[in-house]
């Protein structure tokens, strides 16, 4: 993944509450005591409140009959949540055992022993092509594993990071992500089976036991945090911790310590321009050459709620000026949690540096402004849901 953009520590901070205007579709399991046991894990959905509090819902069915669900995975459009069944078992309990659960229904299938995989397995993620990968705790394997049959076939071996700990999860675009209890990296994937070379992207302090993206995998990471109960925000740019959100169950604090994460669908449902002229922002704040946007700045301008029409960014913009691309940039931040994992909106943003909203297109940016102004538009309004 191209990163060409490093956030200040002080603009980050202030993207606390940015993704309240996204839909995630995060999931959690939760295998309660590691050394356990009772033959159960649960699943839950997970939910951010504007309050920033990680809010669980137990899924239909939630309480699965496997004793340690240390590896989940969803596939790309959300309906079916992968179980592996993996470390310490009761009598009688099959380890590394691959299931199969329904979002629709709560029901849970097994299909069978991973045949071919070594060690204990760990973490796991669907990528955009449909593909189960499952790591092992021991000798930093990355495995396919074939869904129907449960069968393990070995991509290569993890050089730079260990995979005994944390997870791994992929943005929309096929970019996969490993947090361990060092450094969130970036790992390139063998064309053959080989060495998988890992690029830290930035340290971290936190046992995490699950990684799963925000924004149908353009957004941030959120890290299920083993040691101090709650979710943690992470900068795809530089794992630097954007926010906390405590786990509550039923109002009431959650004792998380052992199980995984995954992103729900891999898929985007974005807003277009009109949508966030004229619907609420939830507080979210997005960035522009380092600028923060409010709602204020971007909707209202200086007039109060309801008073339309109003006066912010996106009710200004208007042609031969570069308000139409920062409108549009606006937008699609909004729709992505203020990503920059996204090489098309980071071009436009550095298309835009040093150029004021107002200022009229210079007669050399013509051709690449209406290309920008074109490409953002329709990431806008390609899936776009407005309501």
């Amino acid at each position: 993944m191209k990163k060409i953009r490093v956030l200040s520590a002080a603009v980050l901070a202030s993207f606390a509450i940015a993704a309240y205007a996204v839909n995630d579709v995060i999931y959690l399991s939760d295998t309660n005591d590691f050394n356990g046991d009772d033959g159960l894990s649960a699943l839950y959905r997970v939910e951010i409140d504007p309050a920033g509090i990680a809010n669980l819902t137990l899924l239909p069915g939630g309480m699965v009959d496997y004793n340690h669900v240390d590896a989940l995975a969803a596939e790309q459009d959300g309906s079916i949540l992968w179980l592996i069944n993996s470390g310490p078992q009761p009598s009688g309990m099959a380890n590394n055992v691959l299931a199969k659960y329904t979002v629709a229904n709560g029901i849970v299938e097994t299909v069978g022993p991973m045949g071919g995989f070594s060690g204990d397995a760990d973490q796991a993620a669907v990528s955009p092509d449909g593909i189960l990968y499952v790591t092992s705790k021991t000798g930093n394997r990355l495995y396919t594993i074939d869904k129907s049959t449960a069968n393990a076939t070995l991509v290569g071996t993890v050089q730079g990071a260990t995979t005994n700990g944390g997870d791994i999860a992929f943005d929309q675009y096929g970019a996969l992500f490993l947090v361990n209890q060092q450094a969130l990296y970036e790992l390139t994937l063998p064309a053959t089976p080989g060495d998988i070379i890992a690029e830290e992207v930035g340290p971290v302090s936190d046992r995490f036991t699950g990684l799963a993206f925000r924004a149908g995998g353009l957004g941030n990471l959120l890290g299920s945090n083993g040691n101090d109960n709650e979710i943690s925000e992470l900068s795809v740019v530089d794992a630097s911790q954007v926010a906390i959100y405590p786990m509550f169950l039923n109002g009431e604090p959650f004792d998380h310590t052992y199980g995984d994460m995954t992103t729900g669908p891999l898929v985007l449902c974005t807003k277009t321009i009109g949508y966030w002229k004229n619907h609420d922002w939830n507080g979210a704040i997005v960035s522009i050459n380092d600028q923060p946007i409010t709602e204020t700045d971007g909707r209202f301008g200086d007039k109060d709620y309801g008073d339309k029409p109003y006066t912010g960014i996106l009710w200004r913009a208007k042609g031969k000026t570069y308000s139409m691309l920062y409108a549009q940039l606006i937008a699609a931040k909004l729709n992505t949690n203020n990503s920059y994992s996204m090489d098309m909106l980071n071009e436009a943003e550095a298309f835009l540096e040093g150029k004021n909203f107002d200022d009229v297109v210079s007669k050399a940016d013509r051709a690449q402004y209406s290309a920008l102004v074109e490409a953002v538009t329709g990431f806008n309004e390609s899936n776009h849901c407005d309501e």
